[in-house]
């Protein structure tokens, strides 16, 4: 890695946290929720969990069964309603108190901006 890239806090961070099978989970139903359009993040956040979403080997249940759809998706090649019944499966999969953990984890790291005081909404 560049000197560039290790002065950016995000790089720091990826390069040392260790992700279970939820948080993949989680990074893949907040990426279907960005592209639905559906998600409350600032753009601060949306831009971060995308980025976080380029930067982790497709692992987990729903990185398997979405990773295509959400590469088609981001190229335009994915209609609204597909997106939406993808964003909607994923959601039902993952439990609320699992996705604050996972978005908590990343306000504690610096990485997610906060609104009003509150973690930044994405479920």
């Amino acid at each position: 890695m560049s000197s560039l890239s290790m002065s950016d806090p995000f790089q720091v961070w990826l390069k040392h946290v260790v992700f279970n099978e939820q948080d993949y989970d989680c990074i893949c139903a907040i990426a279907l929720k960005i592209l639905d359009g559906k998600c409350k993040m600032s753009a601060t956040g949306s831009e971060l969990m995308m980025r976080l979403y380029d930067a982790v080997e497709p692992t987990g249940l729903l990185m398997a069964r979405f990773q295509g759809l959400i590469e088609r998706a981001r190229g335009g090649e994915v209609d609204g309603d597909t997106i939406r019944r993808a964003r909607e499966e994923a959601e039902s999969r993952i439990e609320k108190a699992q996705m604050k953990a996972f978005k908590a984890a990343l306000q504690k790291a610096g990485l997610l901006p906060a609104v009003g005081g509150a973690v930044d909404e994405a479920a």
